[in-house]
């Protein structure tokens, strides 16, 4: 499931930039990653009232803290280029081709995520990485 959201290549893209692999910064993607997982916390709060368990809201800050704040912290004394901007374009050109060539579409892949958020499933590695630290408090 990871394959199919775009925060995650961005998440590689980091890696591959700090470690010099890339001279294309993938702060201007990660900016727009954490605006839409605040935005998306906000959903998930607001679906959350009618729901009993809501240790999924902990595991997503956790998400948030791990797949975006802390590249984003990492990132904050570098500076965005134009062509960090136009790479970021360009992947997410390629991402939504490489839904296509999956048969499916960023729709279904969000969808798919907001459900294994809310049904607890662990699907998402920093999820599998939360229990892992936390599941014996």
């Amino acid at each position: 499931m990871i394959d199919t959201l775009f925060s995650y290549w961005i998440f590689v893209w980091f890696f591959l930039y700090i470690f010099k692999f890339t001279s294309y910064n993938p702060k201007f993607a990660f900016i727009f990653a954490f605006l839409f997982a605040f935005i998306y916390f906000f959903y998930l709060l607001n679906i959350s009232k009618n729901i009993q368990n809501k240790v999924f809201i902990k595991k997503y800050i956790f998400e948030i803290i791990c797949n975006k704040l802390i590249p984003l912290l990492i990132l904050k004394n570098t500076r965005i280029y134009l062509k960090d901007i136009y790479f970021t374009i360009i992947l997410f050109i390629i991402y939504l081709f490489y839904l296509f060539i999956k048969k499916t579409n960023i729709l279904n892949a969000y969808l798919h995520m907001n459900s294994s958020i809310i049904q607890n499933k662990n699907d998402l590695p920093f999820f599998t990485l939360y229990d892992s630290l936390f599941s014996t408090f």
